[in-house]
């Protein structure tokens, strides 16, 4: 009787802390709450450079593919939220959205920011408009 309890004891020891960091894994990895930070991606156009910026680091769009993967495999599902700055084009709208869904994202929100004024509007995609010269069509 004495060993079973002893047993049992040690064994509730070593599976405990295992239990836990299965607990605290799956709280990284599922994110559905407000307690959630969003990836923020900052796109700037320098000339005809297009640069990404990503917690204070700058990349080139190959790098940010790359680093949109490595966090969506580090994090699990986030939210992203793609910051376009006034010098951008409209046609790079498109591109962090792209990256975010290659990298496996779910939740892309995309907005077009004036640094010099503050304000910022959110970008938002609708269903695709057939575009005709007639307007009976």
């Amino acid at each position: 009787m004495r060993y079973k309890i002893l047993s049992i004891l040690v064994l509730t020891s070593l599976l405990t802390p295992m239990l836990d960091a299965r607990k605290h894994d799956s709280k990284n990895k599922d994110c559905k709450s407000s307690e959630c930070r969003p990836i923020v991606v900052t796109v700037r156009r320098v000339e005809k450079l297009l640069t990404f910026q990503l917690e204070g680091n700058k990349y080139l769009k190959k790098d940010m593919n790359y680093e949109l993967a490595e966090l969506k495999m580090e994090y699990g599902q986030r939210p992203v939220v793609a910051i376009l700055e006034e010098g951008t084009l409209l046609t790079d709208v498109q591109l962090v959205p792209e990256m975010a869904v290659n990298a496996g994202f779910t939740d892309i929100r995309v907005y077009a920011a004036w640094p010099k004024t503050g304000h910022m509007a959110e970008v938002l995609f609708g269903p695709v408009v057939k575009l005709s010269n007639n307007p009976r069509q």
